[in-house]
């Protein structure tokens, strides 16, 4: 046989729609009961007394019901749990974006690795001769640039020579390269950063020495009038997580010297950041 305190309670809450909005206020309307009840148990009523007692003080179960249905409109409810759900799915994309990204920090295993200082000397055979590739500078830039929704940093420049020496009449016999390491990072899950080359390609560099540099493509730029410019992208998950974009930019510069600065374009429009390696800092 139910008590009057259940009885009551159902009364009070059957027009709440939202069961669990149902369940929560039929247990902190029973607390409150089951409080009246030990009080007056406490002043010398029977429990079935002191129980009757405390259902009446609780008031009319019925106007309770209209006003409890009122209040807990039912999608209302189901807006707060679509909010939960929505968070509780952004919380576990954003770990496992971070996994990713940590995982390819260690270096897993089949993984391209993230750009790094080469060698200081590197020789090798091909075309008939031998090359030898010397590092001849290094910069580490500080500092970052923010366009559009992107946070920009150069952690990584240096300059290279190689030299070949064989039968090639065609072939140089010295060349310089420039390898910036541009990163581009961002929180906007809705909005990965675009790891196309021509992100960088599409534009025309230029250096301090007024040099200039562009990808040759009938339509874009000439070889007449342009140095050897290219730029290899990766951003896989497992590499460098979904918010973080590499971009290695390679410059065929004239000669052994390191330029002032470098400016390089970004992007569809006409965002443009410079490398400042006289000061060592990234500049808008």
């Amino acid at each position: 046989m139910r008590m009057f305190a259940q009885v009551w309670v159902e009364e009070a809450t059957r027009k709440i729609r939202f069961k669990p909005d149902r369940a929560a206020v039929a247990r902190e309307l029973l607390g409150h009961i089951q409080d009246l009840q030990e009080k007056y148990k406490g002043q010398g009523l029977s429990p079935y007394d002191a129980e009757m007692q405390a259902t009446e003080d609780m008031g009319d179960p019925a106007a309770i019901a209209d006003e409890l249905g009122r209040l807990h409109r039912p999608y209302w409810g189901w807006l707060w749990r679509l909010s939960q759900w929505t968070l509780g799915l952004l919380l576990a994309w954003t770990i496992f974006t971070w996994i990713g990204g940590a995982y390819s920090r260690l270096d897993g295993p089949g993984q391209r690795a993230l750009p790094s200082l080469p060698d200081t000397t590197e020789t090798w055979s091909a075309n008939a001769g031998v090359w030898t590739r010397r590092l001849l500078d290094n910069r580490t830039v500080d500092g970052s640039i923010k366009l559009g929704n992107y946070r920009f940093t150069v952690p990584l420049a240096y300059l290279l020579e190689t030299t070949y020496e064989g039968a090639r009449t065609d072939l140089p016999s010295v060349q310089y390269e420039l390898t910036i390491c541009l990163q581009a990072e961002t929180w906007h899950l809705w909005e990965p950063i675009n790891a196309s080359q021509y992100m960088i390609l599409s534009h025309e560099a230029v250096d301090s020495s007024g040099n200039r540099y562009g990808r040759w493509e009938p339509g874009l730029f000439s070889e007449e009038t342009h140095r050897s410019y290219f730029c290899n992208t990766y951003n896989d998950l497992r590499q460098t997580g979904r918010l973080n974009t590499w971009f290695e930019i390679q410059m065929d510069v004239p000669d052994g010297v390191m330029p002032d600065w470098v400016d390089i374009p970004i992007g569809y429009g006409d965002e443009r950041l410079r490398i400042n390696f006289k000061e060592g800092v990234v500049e808008p």
